[in-house]
């Protein structure tokens, strides 16, 4: 694909649906009979819509598993001016807050959860198993929480009330403007240039742009926003969404029809692709997540310290996370993830050696799931080929690429200087004192002698 042009939507279908002569290559590829065995295993567990033991997945080879998934429904993050009916005081929790509608999503996508992964988790919870880790965001941070409380009801003498199964277990974060890895949005120079002077600047963007001029002057002069811009399609498409969801409270305007809503959505999945859709913003946004779930991989294959007895790692995090990390695998399908939308990385060892696969699961009303191919690797990824795909983007220094490190530095010397500052200023008033003292000390005795 070359750089800035607009990626085809690509048909994800269930293993079973997709052409055999592509799953036959790969099987030759494999050394013994066995190997095969256990992948069709692996993908036909997969691709089941069936409930019970046929939907677990493969406990004789799966060693870890690495899951990344969206938050619940939320309220309207962003409103637009002309839109009066909806506003602030209309959206209960304030904007961008998880919804009682959101907090279930996660509950049954734990419970999902739960069921592939029985007999690989323990029924307890286990601070050894597993970690979860959120971005600094209330909607991460509670969908986590309600999705473990699916995975996770308390047992036995985990019980601490009888009338509430349910249990306190940590959701790890950071704050944002130390979380590079997972926070899209943290401010970075380098990508507001390239935005700048690539992205929009380049022959894709300006013909999309061209060819939806007047549906996009249309949408300005309906929303109040002014020259609105195709990258800046999710301020219209978010509060519209929103409304969409929550028809039974809120109303969408009457100029957006079903055939405009359409549109808006059409021209939105578009705009999404743009986002991360040259190498060095990929560099920048998602590579080094793709190498953290990388190296967890490669350390639980190799028995290090750390992942010994962990099993399970979980990112809650943002459509634009799973983005960013599905264009750094080149596997995004130019499908804007929905609420609580789920991928899970699989870790599988067979006759020695370690293979990843990644899993789709993009409805909380269904078990079932979809293979995400990764085009330089298949499938079925060898680790190794996995690990170095992951290390071909990862910046060694992000805030050096970012541009930040001029402002970095700068800060460290203020602080410096700061500190210096303020040390001299508590000695001149040290000295201040002791001269103070000895002078006092000094009128005192000048007085007596004259007082004789």
């Amino acid at each position: 694909m070359t750089k800035g042009s607009v990626r085809k939507k690509k048909t994800v279908l269930p293993f079973r649906a997709r052409h055999c002569s592509t799953f036959l290559r790969r099987m030759c590829g494999f050394s013994n009979f066995y190997r095969v065995f256990y992948i069709a295993i692996i993908f036909g567990s997969a691709s089941t819509q069936n409930h019970g033991n046929s939907h677990n997945a493969n406990l004789e080879t799966l060693r870890f598993v690495h899951s990344i998934f969206r938050h619940g429904d939320r309220t309207a993050q962003t409103l637009f001016p002309t839109d009066v009916e909806n506003t602030v005081e209309t959206w209960t929790g304030g904007l961008g807050e998880l919804t009682p509608l959101g907090i279930k999503q996660q509950y049954e996508l734990g419970k999902f959860i739960k069921n592939r992964y029985r007999g690989f988790l323990s029924e307890k919870y286990s601070a050894k198993e597993i970690y979860v880790r959120s971005t600094s965001y209330n909607r991460t941070l509670m969908s986590a929480t309600a999705n473990l409380a699916g995975m996770y009801p308390p047992v036995g003498d985990q019980i601490w009330n009888q009338d509430l199964l349910w249990q306190p277990i940590p959701v790890h974060s950071v704050p944002r403007e130390y979380d590079p890895a997972l926070w899209m949005d943290k401010p970075c120079p380098t990508v507001s240039d390239l935005y700048k002077n690539k992205v929009l600047k380049s022959e894709s963007y300006t013909r999309v742009e061209r060819e939806n001029a007047d549906f996009l002057a249309f949408l300005s002069n309906k929303t109040g926003i002014k020259n609105l811009p195709l990258l800046d399609m999710w301020s219209v498409f978010d509060p519209l969404n929103c409304e969409t969801i929550h028809n039974d409270t809120h109303k969408r305007p009457e100029w957006v029809t079903e055939d405009v809503y359409r549109k808006i959505l059409d021209l939105y999945q578009i705009s999404v692709t743009f986002y991360y859709n040259i190498p060095e913003i990929r560099r920048l946004r998602g590579a080094l997540m793709f190498h953290e779930i990388a190296d967890r991989f490669r350390q639980k294959a190799q028995n290090e310290s750390f992942a010994q007895n962990l099993k399970y790692f979980a990112y809650s995090v943002h459509d634009t996370t799973q983005v960013a990390l599905l264009e750094n695998m080149n596997a995004y399908d130019g499908l804007v993830p929905t609420y609580a939308q789920a991928y899970f990385m699989e870790l599988h060892e067979i006759n020695g050696s370690y293979f990843v696969t990644v899993l789709k699961h993009n409805s909380t009303d269904s078990n079932q799931l979809f293979v995400v191919e990764i085009p330089s690797c298949g499938q079925l990824c060898d680790l190794k080929k996995f690990y170095e795909l992951s290390l071909s983007n990862k910046p060694p220094d992000w805030n050096k690429e970012c541009g930040l490190e001029d402002k970095n530095k700068l800060e460290e010397k203020t602080e410096e200087l700061i500190g210096i500052l303020a040390g001299l200023c508590i000695l001149f008033f040290v000295l201040f004192i002791v001269f103070l003292a000895f002078y006092c000390r000094a009128r005192r005795t000048n007085w007596a002698v004259l007082q004789e």
